[in-house]
């Protein structure tokens, strides 16, 4: 329970870092310009047709990723997309740029994963061509037990038309 409102908490700063939000819970210090929010509160009644759109592409990636098909993964992607997790920043030029093999072999032999779950999905800022969600990532294993879940930002574009996410920053161990 605990780790489940550590996670909360740094939705929430994820959320407030990223702008945006109703209501403010004050200052980090005396002084600061820099206020935390009460609460995550959810903007896509500000752009129910953006929020829409990319909430579509973002079940596009999910069942691509579970699915485990790169070439269907990667096209949810616009290019350059750019990945900041485990210290360090990953940038896909183009499709292609990295292995399924790699990629999903790697989550299956290391932690014997079957499938993510994404949960506590918020928008969290919107406009016409661009959504910011905070969700929480859950892995599973095939027997349904939970090996892990991490706290994320994704950000999806509109480009061309389509809806595609364009960078992505995550806790992911």
């Amino acid at each position: 329970m605990a780790n489940r409102q550590r996670q909360r908490r740094c939705l929430a700063l994820i959320a407030a870092i990223a702008g945006g939000l109703a209501g403010s819970a004050g200052p980090l210090s005396a002084g600061s310009a820099v206020h935390r929010a009460e609460a995550v509160t959810d903007q896509s009644a500000r752009c129910p047709e953006a929020a829409a759109g990319a909430l579509a592409a973002f079940g596009r990636y999910a069942d691509a990723f579970n699915a485990r098909d790169m070439e269907a993964f990667e096209a949810t992607y616009h290019h350059p997309h750019y990945r900041l997790a485990q210290g360090g920043v990953r940038v896909d030029e183009r499709a292609g740029a990295r292995s399924g093999e790699a990629l999903f072999g790697g989550l299956e032999e290391r932690w014997g994963w079957d499938r993510t779950e994404f949960e506590d999905v918020v928008v969290v800022q919107c406009d016409e061509t661009k959504v910011h969600f905070v969700h929480t990532a859950v892995r599973y294993r095939a027997d349904g037990t939970e090996i892990h879940r991490f706290p994320s930002f994704y950000i999806f574009t509109l480009e061309d038309g389509e809806w595609g996410l364009k960078m992505r920053s995550s806790f992911a161990p």
